[in-house]
């Protein structure tokens, strides 16, 4: 059965089918159950990314999100992946065709990785709904405001920046002492830098809630676990210190001010009424969770060092660590 926490196996796919063509993203389907209930996974290829950072990173979004837990496939389950795309039945010529394609995929540098299957509302695409000029449509920017707005939502969404922060990752939000403005659709921006790695996963009943999907960003100069300098002036886990809480708020603003510019104003009937669409105490709620996700990364880290006093971090990790007090 195709599931997180159970290896591949090429008897477990039924069939492949491309998620984002010209990107290596693909859903695994299976033959599903008695009820016709059908089991399916989605993998992904981190383009020449080392194995182990990649795994890394992905444990340490885990520990804020569980929602988002992604798995580091074995080499083994590369093989099987292999054997069924190359050798396996596909039940149509479009399965044929993208199991092409995934033998390709397969041979190229990096490290793949699997994770559950989720529906998710994309904040470029929600923005580009709202803008197109013939058929303007809100539906997905009142989702995602609706899921940062609610109980625990920004708060999640600071637990998934605390995550960024420490891995490094700066392909959603910038890092925060050497941001630059940038533009998405006319929109000026501050610290927003990935539109497109922010979205929500929904529940299918018009409910949502931020996701740390994406950990790991090849482009970022803290990729590299094996290299333990650490520039306490531009690596953005130093905003983690207890000690930093001004400098906390004043990030979540800007991204708080992207994300409100994004989403777009509401409208409203009253003329002096707030047309935010994130409610109040948006920078405090936003703050919290990066508190609390700094918390969870502590503890997570603590306990592996607890738990394997033998097999010591790798060294970024160990100097971040260090950079922090924890």
């Amino acid at each position: 059965m195709l599931k997180l926490g159970t290896p591949i196996t090429a008897g477990d796919i039924y069939s492949v089918k491309a998620l984002a063509p010209g990107h290596p993203v693909f859903q695994l389907d299976g033959f599903g159950d008695d009820s016709g209930k059908v089991d399916s996974i989605v993998i992904k290829l981190e383009t020449q990314a080392n194995t182990g950072n990649v795994h890394t990173a992905a444990a340490l979004m885990n520990a804020v999100d569980p929602k988002a837990r992604t798995e580091v496939l074995k080499p083994p389950e590369i093989q099987q992946l292999k054997h069924w795309a190359q050798y396996g039945e596909v039940p149509d010529v479009d399965a044929l065709q993208t199991a092409g394609v995934l033998v390709q995929q397969l041979s190229l540098p990096g490290a793949w990785v699997k994770m559950g299957v989720k529906k998710l509302t994309m904040l470029d695409s929600a923005v580009q709904k709202r803008l197109d000029p013939a058929n303007p449509d809100k539906a997905d920017v009142r989702l995602i405001a609706r899921a940062l707005k609610k109980s625990g939502g920004l708060e999640k969404l600071g637990e998934i920046i605390a995550a960024d922060l420490f891995n490094g990752n700066t392909d959603r939000f910038g890092p925060p002492f050497e941001l630059n403005p940038g533009n998405y659709k006319g929109i000026t921006l501050q610290a927003v830098y990935n539109v497109g790695n922010v979205f929500v996963a929904c529940d299918g009943k018009g409910k949502g809630s931020p996701i740390g999907l994406d950990s790991y960003d090849p482009a970022s100069e803290w990729k590299d676990l094996n290299n333990a300098h650490i520039d306490q002036q531009r690596w953005g886990g130093m905003l983690l210190m207890g000690n930093q809480k001004a400098n906390r708020l004043a990030y979540a603003g800007m991204i708080i001010n992207d994300l409100e510019a994004l989403l777009g104003p509401r409208n409203r009937k009253i003329a002096f009424a707030s047309k935010n669409r994130l409610g109040t105490n948006r920078k405090g709620r936003m703050n919290n969770g990066m508190e609390n996700g700094a918390k969870k990364l502590k503890t997570l880290l603590q306990n592996w060092s607890r738990s394997n006093p033998n097999n010591p971090h790798k060294p970024a990790i160990a100097a971040k660590m260090a950079a922090l007090g924890w």
